[in-house]
């Protein structure tokens, strides 16, 4: 396999699947990766929590358990050695990541 960013296999792999569609690497960063993760995150924080809190069986909490570490390991390749500028990054993602489940807990948590 080329390396084409030298970087590090898990950066060349991503690269690679975009090396034949020039004009989308343009557009794609690696920190819209980061998004995902911290989105992964908070969801599994949200998870944990509510077990915890209400001290009952969630049938997320598991999954979400297993979930935050690979995430959490996720978040710390993508920072380490893929983007640049990680702590306007990481306050961006964390910021929409709270809107987002803000919003979704506003509609969905009221309708039951």
């Amino acid at each position: 396999m080329t390396r084409l960013n030298g970087r590090n296999r898990v950066l060349d792999q991503y690269y690679s699947c975009l090396a034949g569609f020039p004009h989308f690497r343009a557009l794609v960063n690696i920190g819209f990766g980061l998004l995902i993760v911290i989105f992964s995150l908070m969801n599994c924080a949200t998870h944990i929590y509510t077990g915890v809190k209400y001290r009952e069986w969630n049938p997320g909490l598991v999954m979400a358990s297993l979930q935050f570490i690979a995430s959490t390991y996720g978040a710390y390749i993508i920072t380490a050695k893929g983007i640049s500028h990680p702590l306007i990054w990481w306050i961006s993602s964390v910021i929409f990541s709270i809107l987002v489940h803000a919003i979704l807990f506003k509609f969905v948590m009221n309708k039951k």
